[in-house]
C-alpha cells in the first residue's frame, strides 16, 4: 500500500493538478481575459479530479451499503392470495396481510391477518408471533458488527474525502 504524505498529492494527483491548471490557461479568451477567485480555482479543480470525485462517489457507495444492512431491521410488510386453491374437492381463495419486524438479536414481530374460503366454508384470523432464535449464538454481536462496520466505512471515506479536499486546496494555492 503507498501511502502518501500530509500536503502532497503523489506523482498521478500534481499531474491532474497540472492538468487542470493547462486547462484553465487553454479557456477562450473571454475567460482568460477575467480573473479567477481562489474559490472558483479550486472548485474547478474539485470538479476536474477524477480522484476527487471517486473518493466522493465511494462515500455515497459507503451509505448505501449502511442502508442496505440497516433496511434488514425495518419493518416489512407483505401481502398475498391466491384464488382457484383446491382443498379436497373444494374450490377456494386464501389471502395474508402480514407485518414484521426483525431485531439486532435475531427476534422477530410478526402479526398477519388471514383469510380462506372453501366452498361454504370461511376461516378468518388474526395470528401475533414473536420468534426468538435458541440455537444462533452470536447473531446479535454479528448483527451489530455489521451496522458498525458500514458505520465506519461512511466515516472513514468522508475522512479521506476531506483530506483529499485539503490537498487538492494546497496544490492550487501553490500554482
Amino acid at each position: 500500500m503507498t501511502r502518501v504524505r500530509p500536503g502532497s498529492v503523489g506523482r498521478q494527483g500534481n499531474l491532474l493538478v497540472g492538468l487542470a491548471l493547462l486547462l484553465l490557461s487553454a479557456l477562450s479568451s473571454e475567460l482568460a481575459a477575467r480573473e479567477i477567485s481562489l474559490d472558483d480555482a479550486i472548485r474547478i479543480a474539485r470538479q476536474n479530479n477524477h480522484d476527487h470525485l471517486n473518493r466522493v462517489d465511494e462515500v455515497a457507495m459507503a451509505e448505501l451499503d449502511y442502508e442496505s444492512v440497516r433496511s434488514n431491521y425495518r419493518t416489512q410488510f407483505r401481502a398475498s392470495g391466491n384464488s382457484n386453491a383446491i382443498n379436497g374437492a373444494d374450490l377456494g381463495s386464501y389471502y395474508r396481510v402480514a407485518v414484521s419486524r426483525s431485531t439486532l438479536s435475531g427476534s422477530r414481530y410478526s402479526a398477519a391477518l388471514l383469510n380462506s374460503s372453501y366452498g361454504e366454508r370461511n376461516l378468518s384470523e388474526l395470528r401475533f408471533s414473536y420468534t426468538l432464535p435458541f440455537f444462533n449464538k452470536g447473531k446479535k454481536e454479528r448483527n451489530q458488527l455489521e451496522l458498525d462496520k458500514a458505520e465506519m466505512t461512511i466515516a472513514r471515506r468522508q475522512r479521506m474525502v476531506s483530506i483529499a479536499e485539503e490537498e487538492l486546496a494546497a496544490e492550487v494555492t501553490q500554482a
